[in-house]
């Protein structure tokens, strides 16, 4: 990991290829994905405000002032997020569709486009699209890999590989295509995520009967 601490930046952004933790200056941890961003907004109606792009896990610090709770608000391009104290990830990596993975306390999520409102408890996880006002609501077994992935690792528990590639896709950058044959094998394992992508293909390939290629920008998968 790497990490920071400003009084003074209002745009912060993580252009390496590991996690970045933050402290913002109300005490509140910012863990930023690879090409993620967090901006400090000014103060409004008495709340603390950022806005995100990427992947960003928040550790909120309760704060008062005047004895009254202040909130802390999450903008993304597609919702706003309210919070007291608690901890979550947001996923706003795609510009159509965004998740929030709740860990401890609760949010209150808004979606920017159509207004609607949900309340997320804990191990609950919304997603919500662009063009859709309703935003679904599932119980999340993910936990683990925010683990995981404080710990520099990918995770994967009997998960499709078909999942586990579109994950090793997003986090390199890179575009992997899989073959309809395999889409669908279990895989189960934690690999370094800051391994290059093709010492993490070549450990699912040797225990995992597979084999990828690559084309031009593209990486097969079969």
């Amino acid at each position: 990991f790497m990490n920071a601490r400003s009084e003074s930046l209002s745009q912060i952004k993580n252009p390496t290829n590991k996690v970045f933790a933050f402290l913002l200056q109300d005490g509140t941890t910012a863990w930023l994905n690879p090409n993620s961003s967090l901006e400090v907004l000014p103060d409004a109606d008495h709340k603390r405000v950022v806005k995100i792009s990427g992947t960003v896990l928040f550790d909120v610090e309760k704060l008062k002032r005047d004895n009254n709770d202040v909130p802390f608000v999450v903008k993304t391009n597609l919702q706003t997020i309210e919070v007291l104290g608690t901890k979550f990830i947001v996923n706003a990596t795609n510009s159509a569709t965004e998740d929030v993975l709740l860990l401890e306390g609760k949010v209150k999520l808004t979606h920017n486009n159509y207004q609607t409102e949900v309340v997320l408890k804990p191990d609950q996880k919304a997603s919500l699209q662009r063009n859709e006002p309703r935003i679904l609501i599932t119980r999340s077994a993910d936990n683990y890999k925010v683990e995981a992935w404080h710990k520099g690792l990918f995770h994967f528990e009997n998960e499709r590989m078909a999942d586990v590639m579109s994950e090793i896709a997003q986090w390199y950058g890179k575009i992997i295509v899989v073959d309809a044959s395999i889409k669908n094998i279990p895989i189960t394992g934690m690999i370094s995520r800051y391994k290059n992508i093709d010492e993490v293909l070549m450990i699912i390939e040797m225990t995992n009967n597979v084999n990828y290629r690559k084309s031009g920008e593209e990486i097969y998968v079969k």
